[in-house]
């Protein structure tokens, strides 16, 4: 699943109506501190690559399934690291892996 939520991360964050993902990335860009920001993309990356290489580093540190649930059979907590942030972009997939919502959680 990780593979298809990855997409589902990139596809909301490249449109321009959607705006958990692209929120996440431009808070936590303007948030971190300059060695954190370093540490996650590399020193000395423009400013204007940074989104989309944190965007690349984003991954899953909670899986929550809910076979009784009607509404999200799993949920996928995605975060730049609990270290840095309490923050967690969060995908809620049906049972077969499709996405249903994106939310941000804290």
């Amino acid at each position: 699943h990780d593979i298809n939520n990855k997409r589902y991360l990139q596809t909301d964050y490249d449109d321009k109506d959607a705006d958990n993902v692209r929120l996440y990335i431009e808070k936590h860009k303007e948030d971190l501190a300059t060695d954190e920001l370093n540490a996650l993309t590399g020193p000395g990356i423009r400013t204007i690559d940074q989104p989309k290489l944190l965007l690349k580093k984003l991954h899953v540190t909670r899986v929550g399934l809910y076979p009784e649930s009607v509404t999200a059979f799993a949920v996928f907590d995605y975060t730049l690291g609990k270290e840095l942030t309490n923050y967690v972009v969060a995908i809620n997939t049906d049972e077969n892996g499709n996405l249903d919502y994106i939310s941000l959680e804290s």
